[in-house]
């Protein structure tokens, strides 16, 4: 064995080729365990925490339907051969992302599977009434109503279902009755929520995707019955029949006050829910409004100041609604940020490790350079560099998760883009600087000729190929450190987010969505707003 202070001084003599490799083999061992111990926990967690069944109905609720209609299907097969009926949940997530002409027959088997499930039952309404099956629409609501929990909404829905069903000329009497004993009701408004999975936090992209597409589809037969009303009432105006429009139509406002949402129990609404809710409210409003101009009375500017409010709340919702989608553009951007940036950094590293492998079998000498010792700046650098790469990561993580916009996210590419810039050009500066620190060029020949006398000088030729191998070998070396320490860096990271956020950062639809975060503050703005005095 060579000893510490030995192997500190081998620069004065014969390098010490054993140590060298000794050492490269540890610092590939190090990368190589982080790797396998990051992708051991991704893996398990990802496909050994659950069986085959649940780990792809858990994994097919974060897709896009098209990427999980087979993933679904192929569940749902599977268990019908296992245990001849599969849970009620996986044939309903399959009926939501089915193709149209399957839904029904897909919903209506996750109905007999489960028939006292509210949620399951009113998503299965509001298909059936998608598809103007509106009688047993109406049916499916009923019996959402009558089961727990306590909801109104299913009410309001069975109302829409009627309206749907009436002829043109149908007396409204019995709907507006229906509508008016929801609103006396003092039970919670409650629209589904979208399925699920225990293991998978409820506050990225896909989740609140798939609550604006439930609040859509429930608001839809809402507002198509509330235009209903409000073309009949028109109607009876415009042949002086007044009849009790005025009740009628403030039953209908009241409807839209408590789709709001306000409420302790009810659940937190989206903006389409919101902007359902005041356009009901708005319309009913000026239709009042025009009944008492209709009777000769004057419209109290109270209610003037109202109707302001709904379309001023209007505005920004839908002004909100129509730039939503380029809104999570931008939130990709951000969640890509880090992807692109490590992207950038393995491919530069990657060219030089390839140039520094090209020189060194181009040229010659290089064997002999791999147990050159590294100088302080071809230590120093590369650990300085990795810490701040893994620092400007960790910044990006916190800025996400947290949902701010900050100066300093814009200058972060220029941080790394600057720290990578620095790696490199001491990359392809060390070489020679190494080589006349050590005076490497002699000590390899004396290696080479077993002596510790002066080699003859070698030719111009010799000479080139020489300084060609050795460079390549030292670029090669300088390279291979950084992308292991790159690879480290990564395994760091995603060990840090895992823990730090019960999501990895490449779970980008799980990941917290800024656009959530938006979306509840401009909700509280428009409920705070019409709320004032």
């Amino acid at each position: 064995m060579i000893s510490h202070s030995a192997r500190k001084h081998t620069v004065n003599g014969p390098y010490d080729f054993t140590w060298a490799r000794r050492i490269r083999h540890a610092f590939r061992l190090i990368v190589v365990l982080a790797f396998v111990f990051t992708f051991a926990m991704w893996f398990s967690e990802s496909y050994l925490r659950y069986d085959t069944s649940e780990t792809q109905y858990r994994m097919a609720l974060t897709l896009h339907p098209a990427q999980a209609r087979p993933i679904l299907r192929t569940v749902v097969r599977r268990e019908e051969a296992v245990n001849e009926q599969p849970p009620a949940r996986y044939v309903e997530a399959l009926a939501q992302v089915e193709e149209p002409h399957n839904v029904l027959e897909q919903y209506e088997l996750a109905y007999r599977l489960n028939p006292r499930n509210a949620s399951l039952i009113i998503n299965y309404g509001t298909v059936l009434y998608e598809n103007e099956q509106y009688e047993e629409a109406r049916e499916r609501f009923r019996e959402a109503g009558v089961n727990p929990p306590r909801n109104v909404l299913p009410r309001y829905l069975e109302a829409a279902a009627l309206a749907a069903g009436l002829q043109a000329d149908a007396d409204p009497t019995d709907l507006i009755a229906l509508i008016t004993r929801a609103n006396a009701s003092e039970d919670p408004v409650l629209f589904p929520e979208p399925l699920w999975h225990e293991s998978l936090p409820t506050h990225g992209r896909r989740h609140l995707e798939l609550r604006r597409e439930i609040a859509r589809r429930m608001t839809e037969p809402l507002l198509d019955c509330v235009d209903m009303i409000i073309a009949r009432a028109k109607e009876d105006m415009e042949q002086g029949a007044l009849r009790d429009w005025d009740n009628w139509l403030e039953n209908i406002a009241i409807m839209g006050v408590r789709l709001m949402g306000e409420g302790e129990e009810d659940s937190p609404p989206t903006t389409l829910q919101l902007t359902a809710a005041l356009t009901i409210q708005r319309d009913a409003e000026q239709l009042r409004a025009a009944l008492v101009e209709k009777k000769g009375g004057v419209v109290p500017s109270s209610l003037h100041e109202s109707l302001a409010r709904y379309d001023e709340a209007l505005k920004a919702l839908k002004t909100f609604d129509g730039g939503y989608h380029q809104l999570l553009t931008l939130q990709s951007f951000r969640l890509a940020l880090p992807f692109t940036l490590l992207m950038e950094a393995a491919f530069c590293f990657l060219f030089f490790y390839a140039l520094g492998w090209f020189l060194h079998h181009l040229g010659s000498g290089g064997k002999s350079a791999r147990a050159v010792p590294h100088i302080w700046i071809g230590k120093a650098l590369p650990v300085m560099g990795m810490l701040v790469m893994l620092a400007l990561l960790a910044t990006l993580m916190v800025m996400h998760n947290t949902r701010t916009h900050t100066p300093w996210e814009a200058h972060i590419p220029l941080l790394w883009r600057s720290m990578l810039a620095a790696l490199l050009v001491v990359g392809v500066a060390y070489p020679p600087l190494v080589a006349k620190v050590g005076n490497m060029f002699e000590r390899i020949r004396e290696n080479e000729n077993g002596s510790k006398e002066p080699a003859s000088t070698p030719g111009t030729v010799a000479r080139v190929r020489q300084y060609t191998g050795v460079y390549g070998c030292l670029l090669r070396r300088y390279m291979g450190i950084l992308i292991g320490g790159l690879v480290i860096v990564v395994c760091l990271w995603l060990l840090t987010y895992r823990i730090a956020y019960d999501v990895y950062p490449f779970q980008m639809e799980l990941i917290a969505s800024s656009v959530g975060m938006d979306t509840a503050t401009l909700i509280d703005e428009v409920q705070r707003y019409l709320a004032a005095p």
